[in-house]
């Protein structure tokens, strides 16, 4: 099999939604996250996205960027195929072992990626990909920024219960689910759910769950559902519901998006 490197450096100065498909592929993927008004969706989990978050995407593993306006979209994003990995092997558990798909640009600030960054536009504009070695060091020295900076992650119990109930949601929001029954599920108060909730993914429960269920409208749309039947589908208890949680999040109505072959 022959090695697959690649690097790319984009600006989008007005991205559109539809041109920003879910999508999976066979080989790894870093996306650096320098500007934009945008979240991040990995295999059903919402991620929002500040400057210099970083999303760790394995092999196989379907994901999408959502933009909530047109504000200027900027990124790094490195793709490479596991013979790479022969070389740097450790490095696979930032992909692997996390149990998360981002390092908040807050940590890794702490591990001098910034400056680095820096300099990776800089190699970036000007590099031609017959630059071969160039860019193989440079995707191995980002894995050890960020093997490094993963490393020095402590996660609280906080946070964990987070992931169990952001695991809980993606297995139930197509049915009932309130903030009550989420209390009681993981044997705490709502006031202490929404604070950690908050706290660790930067959205509220109830925003999270209405984001999941239209996502999911998305993708049954795409498969060639209509709107009622992927509403009912999706956990919204009334068209209505949906149609104003729909307008809402994207400005548009469904009909506008979906029907036309709306991304997702």
């Amino acid at each position: 099999m022959n090695s697959f490197y690649k690097i790319d450096y984009y600006i989008d100065l007005t991205p559109r939604q539809e041109k920003y498909k879910g999508h999976t592929h066979e080989c790894y993927e870093i996306l650096i996250f320098l500007q934009g008004d945008s979240e991040y969706v990995v295999d059903g989990i919402l991620y929002s996205l500040e400057p210099y978050d970083t999303m760790l995407i394995p092999p196989g593993i379907h994901h999408q960027i959502l933009h909530k306006s047109q504000s200027r979209y900027e990124r790094i994003v490195i793709y490479f195929d596991s013979s790479l990995l022969e070389f740097c092997s450790k490095y696979q558990s930032i992909f692997e072992k996390r149990g998360e798909c981002k390092i908040s640009g807050e940590i890794l600030n702490k591990a001098d990626f910034l400056s680095f960054i820096e300099r990776f536009r800089a190699y970036t504009k000007n590099f031609t990909t017959s630059d071969e070695p160039i860019m193989v060091s440079l995707i191995i020295e980002t894995m050890y920024l960020l093997y490094n900076a993963s490393k020095a992650l402590n996660y609280c119990v906080s946070s964990e219960q987070v992931r169990a109930i952001i695991s809980y949601i993606n297995k139930n929001f197509k049915h009932e689910l309130s903030l009550n029954d989420l209390a009681k599920k993981f044997y705490i108060s709502k006031y202490h759910l929404c604070r950690i909730f908050k706290a660790a993914t930067g959205t509220t429960v109830n925003s999270y769950i209405t984001k999941k269920r239209i996502e999911n409208v998305k993708i049954l749309c795409q498969t060639g559902a209509g709107i009622g039947a992927a509403c009912d589908e999706s956990g919204f208890c009334t068209y209505s519901a949906f149609y104003n949680a729909y307008k809402k999040e994207t400005g548009k109505s469904p009909k506008e998006d979906l029907q036309k072959g709306y991304g997702t």
